[in-house]
């Protein structure tokens, strides 16, 4: 009985533990894909403001405010 009980102890605890680790590596995901897609669009907006050089950058104007 005691072996049954800390079988089934031990399996509910491991799938605990990689439930939590699938939503928090899931979590890290989907942050980091947003956060990319933002940088993509921010240099594609650069590049298409310079007219595809990215060497040279326009001053910032009112709508536009500078990078940090």
């Amino acid at each position: 009985m005691i072996k049954t009980l800390q079988k089934k102890f031990i399996i509910t605890a491991m799938t605990a533990i990689t439930v939590l680790l699938v939503i928090l590596l899931g979590a890290i995901n989907i942050i980091n894909i947003v956060s990319v897609s933002g940088e993509t669009a921010q240099t594609i907006r650069v590049i298409s403001e310079n007219e595809g050089d990215f060497g040279k950058l326009k001053p910032p104007t009112q709508d536009r405010k500078p990078e940090p």
